[in-house]
């Protein structure tokens, strides 16, 4: 597949469409791009041409947002990481509901980070600093969590990215394990990849993990500058 540049959209401040720190991004069933602009504690929408759409919350009630995701039906999910908590938005910015706190109870969070929404709507968030991941139903009702520190099958360190595939299974980005792991849908362990380096399929800092259709997963190496395929 060979890609060229289209255009980009964006400069630093906090007008519209001006941005600091944007963390996350998706993409809406109708085709709008959703940014988390972390640092103006707001989410952006943009045209697919990035055109400013809208902002929300009106009531700045967010605190350094980082991971974002859209279900089907266009409801904006984000994490919502200085008030420990998921935040969940209609399609036109209004707030549905959220839940979660701070602390390392069931449905308590240290430090989220990124967020995914599986086939059957689930809500799965990576707990980095409680190095776990919990799901969630698609209303916010705590269902299960999996992972614990550690360097063992399944164990973390700083879990960050998270992502879906065609199968339910989660792949997680195992930051300071430095490697990729995967799991069925009901969190049991399933396999792992990657080691700490510069070399092909090693990586230093894992963050970002995406699934493509095809059933590639994409992974942002922080620590070596570069994104990896699978």
């Amino acid at each position: 597949m060979n890609s060229k540049f289209l255009f980009r959209f964006g400069s630093l401040g906090r007008g519209e469409g001006q941005l600091q720190s944007p963390s996350g991004v998706a993409v809406t069933p109708d085709g709008n791009i959703v940014v988390s602009d972390m640092i103006n504690n707001r989410m952006q929408v943009f045209s697919i041409k990035g055109e400013f759409q809208r902002a929300f919350p009106e009531d700045e009630s967010l605190h350094h947002p980082s991971g974002v995701a859209v279900d089907t039906d266009g409801r904006v999910i984000v994490v919502d990481r200085g008030n420990a908590r998921i935040v969940i938005y209609d399609s036109k910015g209004n707030h549905v509901t959220s839940f979660g706190s701070l602390g390392n109870g069931r449905g308590q969070f240290n430090c989220p980070s990124h967020v995914a929404i599986n086939s059957k709507g689930h809500i799965i968030v990576s707990d980095f600093g409680n190095d776990r991941i919990q799901v969630f139903s698609s209303t916010g009702s705590y269902m299960f969590r999996f992972g614990r520190s550690g360097r063992g099958d399944g164990e973390f360190n700083w879990p960050t990215g998270v992502g879906v595939n065609s199968r339910d299974e989660v792949i997680v980005s195992d930051s300071f394990n430095h490697r990729i792991q995967i799991f069925r849908a009901d969190g049991s362990y399933l396999s792992q990849f990657g080691s700490e380096g510069s070399r092909e399929g090693e990586f230093k800092r894992p963050e970002g993990v995406a699934v493509a259709h095809q059933g590639s997963i994409v992974v942002a190496d922080w620590g070596n500058d570069r994104i990896q395929v699978f």
